[in-house]
């Protein structure tokens, strides 16, 4: 685990409609089941919360990878455990490791970066002060 990285994780059951044709989860739905914990993870109030990530800025996508490993079947009432590690990187990337657990396997793992613009797209070359204000304060609790 990258050290002062914040865990979190995030319970979620795969949907039928999520399916493909051979009864496993589609490979584009694993991007949504992590995103739909990064949103949780950011919205979590103890950790961020919208009054800290604020409504004048956005957050990128500059890098997503993926590495499948085995594949979500879908039986229902069984969940899916997405566990995220957040932290910030050289000072201006947000960055979530993740690996998503189906029952007591793995089935993916991957990187997803994040850069901040202001609402005009413009890239910021540092974070917003109470974002990291915040995650020092996570980490510290971390440590």
């Amino acid at each position: 685990m990258k050290e002062g990285a914040i865990e979190y994780k995030y319970e979620v059951f795969p949907r039928f409609s999520d399916m493909d044709a051979y009864g496993i989860l589609h490979h584009s739905r694993y991007l949504l089941l992590v995103e739909e914990a990064k949103f949780s993870f950011m919205n979590e109030p103890a950790l961020f919360g919208i009054d800290v990530l604020g409504e004048d800025i956005k957050f990128l996508i500059s890098h997503f990878s993926i590495k499948y490993i085995n594949a979500i079947k879908y039986k229902c009432n069984q969940s899916a455990t997405v566990v995220l590690k957040f932290y910030i990187e050289d000072d201006i990337k947000i960055i979530f490791d993740f690996i998503v657990y189906y029952g007591n396997k793995i089935s993916c793992t991957g990187q997803a970066i994040h850069v901040v613009t202001d609402m005009n797209n413009q890239l910021m070359l540092s974070l917003p002060d109470k974002l990291v204000k915040r995650y020092q304060e996570l980490k510290g609790a971390v440590a």
